[in-house]
């Protein structure tokens, strides 16, 4: 009896003591199982996110270098502009305007390919034919027709229209000026009936030549803008000659209230 109670307790014994081993494994291994994957997927998340996060850094550096030599170009540009504003003033190569009547004008909107509606009209004393400047004193174009309260502006970039001009040497300033016709031809501004024989540089300076006709009055002596190449062919007695205008689209317009004959 006493040996059946024994080999009873020895077997609760073993079962007991393998019930706790197994129990045990579980825990032991369950926790170092969560251990390693924490470990590994920390280190692979750190890894790969500071990977990440540097590629996207690299990028955003990458970036903000273009945009800042854009910037560094923009501000060169204009730094040359200025320079040669300047340089023109001191000149005495652009007229000045601050003695002369005008009227300062504000661009509505755009009514068709080159002219602008101004917000100003007859009521404000403004009338066909009457040239118009930028705040530089650059030539722009002239009005082409008015109502009681606004303006239609007419600008160098309208795709017909004739003007005579003058080229003065950029090097040269006593040299007798170049008298041309200036028009426009595939979005280019080209002087025409310019003599072959002619000496014209890139660079020189163009400028308006007393004009009237049915449409226009132009003042003499507005600055129009600079010769970008010249186009010289032998079987032709003229050469064509391409500028770049230096009015456009601006924020304000001066228009020109008594530019009958000389200013």
């Amino acid at each position: 009896m006493n040996f059946v109670r024994k080999e009873k307790n020895r077997f609760l014994y073993v079962f007991l003591f393998l019930l706790l081993l197994i129990i045990g494994n579980f825990y032991f291994f369950g926790f170092f199982k969560d251990k390693v994957y924490s470990f590994f997927y920390e280190s692979i998340y750190k890894t790969f996110g500071a990977w990440n996060f540097n590629q996207k850094f690299n990028q955003e550096i990458d970036f903000i270098s273009k945009e800042n030599e854009k910037l560094i170009s923009i501000l060169g540009q204009c730094r040359e502009i200025e320079k040669e504003n300047l340089f023109l003033k001191e000149a005495g190569k652009i007229k000045d305007f601050s003695e002369v009547e005008k009227f300062l004008a504000k661009p509505l909107f755009v009514a068709d390919k080159g002219i602008l509606v101004l917000n100003a009209g007859f009521s404000q004393k403004i009338r066909e034919k009457m040239s118009v400047v930028n705040e530089d004193g650059y030539f722009c174009g002239w009005i082409k027709k008015t109502t009681e309260n606004f303006s239609y502006l007419k600008l160098l970039s309208a795709i017909d229209f004739k003007i005579p001009v003058k080229i003065n040497s950029l090097e040269k300033a006593e040299a007798e000026p170049v008298e041309g016709v200036l028009t426009s031809k595939n979005n280019s501004f080209l002087i025409t009936l310019v003599p072959h024989d002619k000496e014209i540089k890139q660079g020189d300076l163009v400028y308006t030549k007393s004009f009237t006709s049915q449409e226009i009055l132009v003042p003499e002596n507005i600055f129009i803008g600079n010769v970008v190449s010249v186009k010289k062919d032998d079987a032709s007695s003229f050469q064509e000659i391409e500028i770049k205008i230096s009015c456009g689209l601006e924020e304000n317009y001066l228009i020109l209230l008594n530019n009958y004959g000389e200013i």
